[in-house]
């Protein structure tokens, strides 16, 4: 009788530790991360993306409201606040440093610092909307500003180069006028000579230039 009482127990401690054994193995199972197309798992592929990606970076649709107006006195402080704050996306800050640019109650030298800073920070997808406007308005009327805008455009696509090449020729004087004749030219495959000071000529150029470069996009 004892024996087989002792069997009894022997075989339903066996079963209780088989059973504890299996719910074990399914509590501790490790949950399996999904894989995403390419071979990455999810969380890999937003950390990529972290790391690709500019900081702060705003499509172009993405616009943000007009900046407000800052006191003239006030300028200086607001373009360091622009540049200093990682919560201001590129665009707002681009839109804020091109506003103080186009102020012409700010001094002189501190829009001509602002516009630097703004085309810096101006991507050629916002170009026309942000600069070529304010460079046909004449609002960047310096000879300092005109240069720092020609410099610029040297290291743009041919859409945003030619736009401000030829706003700038519209309202340069000297050898700034000179340089953005040549700058349009070389861009467009003309002949500087032979069209000179032509506006009309050009204007022709421009918008043929800008129709076959969307075009070929």
């Amino acid at each position: 009788m004892k024996t087989r009482l002792a069997g009894f127990l022997i075989g339903l401690l066996l079963l209780i530790a088989v059973w504890l054994g299996i719910r074990s193995t399914f509590l501790h199972k490790p949950v399996e991360t999904p894989i995403s197309i390419g071979g990455s798992s999810s969380n890999s592929n937003q950390s990529s993306k972290k790391a690709i990606l500019p900081r702060h970076s705003v499509g172009s649709s993405q616009r943000v409201r007009a900046p407000k107006k800052v006191a003239p006195e006030q300028a200086d402080a607001e373009i360091s606040r622009l540049l200093a704050d990682d919560k201001v996306p590129v665009l707002e800050a681009a839109q804020g440093l091109i506003a103080i640019a186009a102020d012409a109650m700010v001094l002189p030298a501190v829009r001509a610092e602002a516009l630097q800073h703004g085309l810096n920070l101006t991507r050629d997808e916002d170009f026309i909307d942000l600069v070529v406007v304010n460079l046909d308005g004449n609002l960047f009327e310096t000879p300092e500003m005109q240069r720092i805008a020609l410099d610029d455009a040297y290291n743009r696509g041919n859409v945003a180069k030619i736009s401000s090449v030829y706003s700038i020729l519209k309202n340069a004087k000297g050898e700034l006028r000179d340089e953005a004749r040549e700058l349009l030219a070389f861009s467009t495959q003309s002949d500087a000579e032979e069209i000179g000071d032509d506006m009309a000529k050009w204007e022709a150029i421009v918008k043929a230039q800008l129709l076959k470069e969307s075009t070929d996009e």
